[in-house]
């Protein structure tokens, strides 16, 4: 199955991709709906046969077709994180509509940006999709709107904020602010950070962050830590363990070496103070276990986590990006 995946699933440039109208029965969502719930739709479409980096297209692309300068960029693989789908807080994801597009996507990517960018997020599936019940179902949706544009055509909902291209293998997904675009990226897409395709390697979720100091720090200030953390780069991998726990790699980018040691001797020392505290989060995620550094780079290793504080992380991220 992962080889065939990996032979016929092609990434459409913009110039080149067959739209396919997808209407009322895949994004009929009820007034009030959020982007975020999209999103995480999305995201949640995806691997119902392989891991997402052993032998599937990720494993070979030096980009992924998603446009540059987000702030994060995510993987997800639905069958090592169905677990994690059930306790997810939306509702939307549970409905019969969810569970057909849920079976006809292989995987996905998304990239979040922030606000001052005009967009919310973008996102990409891979899949079989269902294309003439995909054209009925959008054509009699008067939220959505056919629009047409020198690189191709798409489906806007002014409601949603929304723009889609439904193609037979790929669908694209836009979140904006202000005005509708096209959501096929307009070059050939994103470069992979070196060395994040093995980090990634057979987890369930993962992702990459862009100047995440901001949000580091902030989370270890809102916990009364005095700490400052200055990473240019965030690699995050979720790993599913027994008794429905799960374990974090967090793998921070430095300036230089010299910074990285510095770094380095200041959270052994925090991990000496915090790790016996079993009733903080943070301490379960920074302190739990002695940081290993080497070049530019940190590994932090957390403790098992339960799924509630799976979903305390999460928010944390969430609450910076929305």
């Amino acid at each position: 199955m992962a080889s065939k995946n990996k032979k016929s699933i092609k990434f459409l440039p913009r110039g080149t991709q067959r739209t396919v109208e997808f209407r009322h029965k895949y994004f009929h969502f009820p007034h009030g709906t959020s982007r975020l719930t999209f999103l995480l739709l999305i995201l949640i479409i995806s691997c119902h046969t392989t891991p997402i980096i052993s032998e599937t297209i990720f494993e070979e692309m030096n980009s992924i077709p998603l446009d540059k300068n987000a702030f994060a960029y995510v993987f997800i693989n639905v069958n090592e994180s169905r677990s994690i789908i059930d306790i997810l807080p939306v509702e939307q994801l549970k409905n019969w509509q969810a569970k057909l597009i849920l079976e006809s996507t292989d995987m996905a990517a998304a990239a979040l940006f922030r606000k001052e960018s005009g967009r919310h997020f973008q996102a990409v599936g891979w899949g079989n999709y269902p294309s003439l019940r995909a054209s009925i179902a959008l054509f009699f949706n008067t939220t959505w709107n056919r629009q047409r544009s020198a690189a191709g055509s798409y489906w806007n909902s002014d409601l949603l904020k929304l723009s889609i291209v439904i193609n037979p293998k790929q669908v694209f997904a836009i979140a904006w602010h202000n005005k509708h675009e096209n959501p096929v990226p307009a070059s050939d897409g994103v470069k992979m950070p070196e060395g994040f395709s093995r980090f990634m390697y057979g987890a369930a979720l993962s992702c990459w962050m862009e100047s995440p100091d901001i949000l580091l720090n902030q989370i270890l200030a809102n916990e009364g830590i005095p700490l400052k953390l200055p990473a240019e780069q965030l690699f995050l991998s979720l790993y599913p363990r027994s008794g429905n726990q799960y374990e974090v790699l967090l793998r921070l980018k430095f300036e230089n070496a010299v910074q990285t040691r510095a770094v380095a001797a200041i959270l052994s020392l925090a991990n000496s103070t915090f790790s016996a505290d079993q009733q903080s989060l943070l301490a379960s995620i920074f302190f739990a276990n002695p940081p290993l550094y080497y070049g530019q780079f940190i590994d932090i290793k957390t403790a098992l986590l339960s799924e509630k504080e799976i979903t305390l992380l999460m928010q944390m991220f969430l609450l910076y990006w929305r």
